[in-house]
């Protein structure tokens, strides 16, 4: 899944002129968090719902001297992290994480085409693992050879049961945890053939969330 099948593409943005105030009422009128700032069709900086509630106060890292009046120009955070809309989710989330970010505006050819949230990492997570409706959770560790993973997926086709999706939550050197999403609640003849074809398969409540 890449960011353009998550962001929001009719961003709210504001000039590096427009004032605190006004950028505040702005996020309320639109319910968003995040504020890119633009000038002359340029990313120049982001403002966040909470660093705007800062301005006035005494947190530590609350602008000295600004006010509602302040220009956004003053008090954004620049440079800003961005992402493309060809980009993994996957990537977006780590460039958050470790920047410590809530969102990224989504740029391509030097121009603002959206916007990615957090929230909308956790809309991708849901889609991406299958989770919700009834289903299965089901961990399979299997051995690093060619043909175990289809070998496993075979035997759970041969049951009758879809898989939803894939992940793999654990790997090392010898084999790798494989969580499979399926659309069944009732796992146990596909955990029992599993284990008869020699797959090691997770206990309910190991972490295989199902029956």
């Amino acid at each position: 899944m890449r960011v353009a099948d998550v962001m929001t593409r009719d961003v709210i943005t504001a000039p590096p002129h427009a004032t605190v105030g006004a950028a505040t009422e702005l996020l309320a009128r639109h319910r968003v968090r995040h504020l890119p700032i633009v000038a002359d069709g340029a990313l120049v900086g982001i403002v966040s719902d909470r660093d705007l509630r800062a301005v006035g106060s005494d947190h530590p890292g609350a602008p000295a001297g600004a006010d509602r009046g302040t220009p956004l120009g003053d008090v954004a955070r620049a440079p800003v992290w961005t992402a493309h809309p060809r980009d993994p989710v996957q990537v977006a989330a780590a460039t958050m994480r470790d920047q410590r970010v809530g969102a990224l505006p989504v740029e391509a050819g030097g121009a603002l085409v959206g916007i990615v949230a957090s929230s909308d990492l956790l809309t991708a997570l849901v889609t991406m693992t299958g989770a919700g409706g009834a289903a299965t959770r089901l961990e399979v560790d299997l051995p690093h050879r060619p043909g175990a993973l289809a070998e496993a997926l075979r035997i759970v086709a041969d049951a009758g049961v879809n898989v939803r999706s894939i992940l793999t939550p654990h790997s090392d050197a010898a084999s790798a945890r494989f969580a499979l999403q399926l659309d069944t609640i009732d796992a146990r003849t596909v955990r029992a053939r599993l284990r008869r074809a020699g797959f090691a398969v997770a206990e309910p409540g190991d972490g295989d969330g199902g029956a």
